[in-house]
């Protein structure tokens, strides 16, 4: 699923060249999902499938990253563990973010 992002293509269409397969690996590691790399999408926590879809996004390395709801469903644990998942991409990435929620506390720190 993550190395999908490099096709802008929703799932496994195409098959990736092994560097972006290793690309893709190397974020699902950093966000603290590589344990779930050979599992179906639908079979995983709801919490690693926005991890996940994260690293989707992350593979191109993309100027704007827009974020609408991304912890609606998730438990607390999962919800921060998303939040510092952003705080840190925050401190280490030039990168602008858009972050739509309806509860402040969910905000990253600025």
């Amino acid at each position: 699923m993550a190395a999908s992002g490099f096709y802008d293509t929703i799932g496994y269409l195409r098959p990736a060249t092994a560097e972006q397969l290793a690309t893709a690996g190397k974020w699902l590691q950093l966000l603290e999902c590589g344990a779930y790399n050979n599992e179906l999408f639908k079979s995983v926590p709801a919490g690693i499938q926005r991890l996940v879809l994260l690293a989707r996004a992350l593979v191109k390395n993309p100027p704007l990253l827009i974020f609408d709801e991304p912890t609606q469903g998730l438990d607390d644990h999962q919800r921060n563990h998303f939040k510092k998942i952003i705080e840190m991409l925050c401190e280490h990435m030039e990168v602008t973010m858009i972050y739509v929620t309806h509860y402040e506390e969910e905000l990253p720190s600025p």
